[in-house]
Formats: C-alpha cells, sequence, structure tokens
C-alpha cells in the first residue's frame, strides 16, 4: 500500500511539472518615454527582446515625425539603445538578435524632415556584454545610400561575435535613388556583396540567413516592359551561390541548417524547403498575410494572417490564431496582431498587438513555458517508445514534417538514431 501511495505521489509531482512546464505566460513590453506604440522584432533563447519604440522626440531644425528608436528588452526593462553618437531625433530600429543574446542588428541615422528623406540610415550591430551595450557601424560599401542590416546568424551558440554573418542591403534600403546590393557582413570586416540573377537582375536585398550562416535568403529585382512592372523573384544563396526559390514571393527568414526557408508568396504565409528548393508550400492564411520567422528546427513558424499572430507546425498547413490559443491572456480585450520572431529554441514568441489596457499598440512576448526539443516528436515532455513508433510511421517520407528530426528533407535512419541517442530524456 505504502508503494503504492508513493508511486502515486510521484506521479502528482511528475504532472505538476509538466503543468508548470507548460504554462504560457504573457508580457506587454510597454513604450519608450513619450512614445505611443513599439514593436518587437526578435527574441534569444533566454527571452532578451529587440524592436523598436516611438519616442517623444522631435527634430529641433526641421518638422520631422516623433522619432523611432531600437530597444533592447530584459527582465522587465525597455531599453532605448538608440546610439547615442547620432542625433536622437533620427530614427533606429533593432532588426535581429543571436541565440545567446549577445549581439544585435539593426540600422541607424534615418532623418526626415517635412516628410522628405533627409539622411539614410546605416547598418549597425549593438554588442551587448554583462548588460553593457555598445553601438557599431558596420563597414558598408563605398558610394552607397543606405543599409541595413537584417538577420544574424547564431550556430555555433558558442561562437564569438566576430564569427557571426549578419545578412543584409547596402542602397537603396531608405530611397529609391539608388539600388539595393544583397550581402552580408561581418563585424570587424567590409560587407560582401551576393550575386544576382543572371541577365534579368540589377538589384535585389537579403532579408533573412540560416542559424549556421550558409543560407541567405532575399529576393533578386528585374524590370519587365521598360521597367514599367518590377518583379522581385525569391532567391536563396548557398554559400554565396545563388538560386531561385520557385513559385515566386519574398522569403524573410531560414531555419538553423536553412532547409525551411519561410516568407509570402501571393498574399500568403509560405515555406520553401531547401536551397535549391523543388517544393513550395502555401499555409493556410485567412485574411492573408505571411511568414516572418521560424525556429531552429524549422518545425515551427510565425507570422500573420488577417491582422492577427498566427503559428504554422509541421505536418499540417492549418495554422493556429495565437488570440485563441492564449485567449485565456487576452480577457481585457487585447489582439494579437502580428508574430514577428520566435527563439531558436521555440520558447518564445515577439511581435506587436492592441493593448487594451492602456489603448494602444505595442510589443508583446509569450514565453510558452517550454523550448522545442525536436527529438519528442509528440511534444508530450519525453523521449521515448511513443516518439519511436511516429518515427518508424513515417520512415521514408519526405517533406515539412514533424518526425524529421535532423531537419534533412526525408525520414530515414538519421532520425531513428537521434531518437535513440536521446531516448529517456525529458525537459523540465
Amino acid at each position: 500500500m505504502r508503494l503504492m501511495w508513493a508511486f502515486m505521489a510521484l506521479l502528482m509531482v511528475v504532472s505538476l511539472s509538466f503543468a508548470q512546464r507548460r504554462t504560457a505566460r504573457l508580457y506587454w513590453l510597454g513604450v519608450l518615454p513619450g512614445g505611443t506604440f513599439s514593436n518587437a522584432k526578435a527574441v534569444s533563447n533566454d527571452g532578451m527582446v529587440v524592436g523598436y519604440s516611438e519616442t517623444g522626440i522631435h527634430g529641433e531644425s526641421c518638422n520631422s515625425p516623433q522619432a523611432l528608436h531600437a530597444f533592447y528588452y530584459w527582465n522587465g526593462i525597455l531599453i532605448d539603445v538608440h546610439p547615442s553618437c547620432l542625433n536622437s531625433d533620427m530614427q533606429s530600429t533593432a532588426e535581429d538578435v543571436t541565440a545567446d543574446g549577445k549581439l544585435i542588428v539593426g540600422s541607424a541615422g534615418t532623418l526626415v524632415c517635412d516628410g522628405y528623406l533627409v539622411s539614410p540610415g546605416h547598418a549597425y550591430a549593438w554588442v551587448v556584454t554583462r548588460g553593457m551595450i555598445q553601438p557599431v557601424a558596420l563597414q558598408g560599401l563605398p558610394n552607397r545610400v543606405g543599409s541595413i542590416a537584417n538577420s544574424v546568424s547564431y550556430i555555433p551558440y558558442e561562437a564569438s561575435v566576430d564569427e557571426r554573418l549578419i545578412a543584409g542591403t547596402e542602397g537603396g534600403v531608405h530611397s529609391s535613388a539608388t539600388r539595393g546590393v544583397p550581402g552580408y557582413y561581418r563585424f570587424n570586416a567590409p560587407f560582401v556583396s551576393l550575386p544576382l540573377l543572371q541577365d534579368v537582375s540589377d538589384w535585389g536585398s537579403a532579408n533573412g540567413i540560416s542559424g549556421d550562416g550558409h543560407i541567405i535568403v532575399g529576393v533578386s529585382h528585374f524590370c519587365e516592359e521598360w521597367c514599367t512592372q518590377h518583379v522581385f523573384r525569391p532567391v536563396c544563396w548557398r554559400d554565396g551561390l545563388i538560386q531561385e526559390l520557385p513559385g515566386g514571393g519574398t522569403p524573410y527568414a531560414a531555419s538553423g541548417n536553412g532547409f525551411v526557408i519561410v516568407g509570402e508568396s501571393g498574399n500568403a504565409a509560405s515555406i520553401w524547403l531547401g536551397c535549391p528548393a523543388s517544393v513550395r508550400i502555401i499555409l493556410d492564411t485567412p485574411g492573408g498575410g505571411a511568414a516572418s520567422d521560424v525556429d531552429v528546427s524549422g518545425k515551427i513558424v510565425v507570422g500573420s494572417a488577417g491582422s492577427r499572430a498566427y503559428r504554422w507546425i509541421a505536418n499540417r498547413i492549418q495554422g493556429e490564431d495565437l488570440n485563441v490559443r492564449y485567449a485565456s491572456l487576452l480577457q481585457d480585450g487585447s489582439i494579437l496582431l502580428a508574430a514577428n520572431g520566435i527563439s531558436p529554441n521555440g520558447r518564445y514568441i515577439v511581435g506587436s498587438g492592441y493593448h487594451a489596457s492602456v489603448g494602444r499598440v505595442e510589443a508583446y512576448l509569450i514565453d510558452v513555458g517550454y523550448a522545442i526539443v525536436p527529438a519528442d516528436v509528440n511534444e508530450d515532455g519525453c523521449i521515448d517508445d511513443a516518439d519511436l513508433l511516429l518515427i518508424i510511421s513515417q520512415l521514408g517520407n519526405s517533406g515539412w514534417l514533424r518526425e524529421d528530426i535532423n531537419s534533412d528533407g526525408v525520414i530515414d535512419n538519421g532520425d531513428l538514431m537521434e531518437i535513440l541517442i536521446h531516448f529517456g530524456d525529458c525537459s523540465n
């Protein structure tokens, strides 16, 4: 009898621990002083958020709108990281952050007066060391106006900031007067331009980069009918070699190894598998929208559909409205409008929403309560025979599948080996 009660007590402890692990939390991040809205763009594996917020700062010498400043959010505090070397009425935005939270990328220095662009911005990086944040202007191309750093690699996790690749665009970002050159920066090295599609393209943009830095995604532009029509072809670069992606659209981000590429095609969230890719999958996107980001495994995609934050999970094209999934956290009438980023480990989702309690659009952070473990196929917290059976049932199949643990596009012995290596592991 005592053994039975002890066993039941153990089950209760395990169940309670699992329930606590699954408890989701929503945090509204607020705005910088004087601002009326904010937007979160990316989040690290431990919940450090970056984005931008309106401020109460106007230009003294011209009629400029309230300046947007890049922010960094950590432990409940929203911090303005606009470079102090620039005038405070200039704009800055933080677009991405590494998984370890040590490097932020974006742009700074844009100035608008009386509705006209006076000064285009420049690609920037911010180094985070023991709570100190140091902004650094990245080295661009000569004779180019405007630049932006859009995305940064994060694998291996222990790499230094000097080893990170930063995807971005030189020229044409903030002004139509120049054409954009896609490429990548290193923290202390000059910009490296990437090729465009031959014979048809004259400019483009690099929008995202895979976690390991081998795949960059973006668009290659060309003109039709004497440039009366502008066409943007989706492309990827594998170690600098360009490949056109099928079906049209705009890719924005890539998974850890770059096998899953996400973006928009025909006003619908879309994914491409591989670079080069032979498959494009249109995701269910009620009301139109786009996929904005993907976790390291390529199994979880976030974005928007019909001005509501959405999430899609491998094995199904139907997404879930995060307002429905987390309705218990939105009982004051707040609405999650867009999901812009997901942490590589899948635990955190960030974006913008209408915060009903204060009556404004602002950045939010959702902690779903647990990190995704690729080998835990059924997401029950443990890697066991149930996961093994799911792998066996899909052996030989290919595509965007939850059972594809190593994210190579096919269910095979490699995925079985991953299960066996981690068999018996349980997350807290």
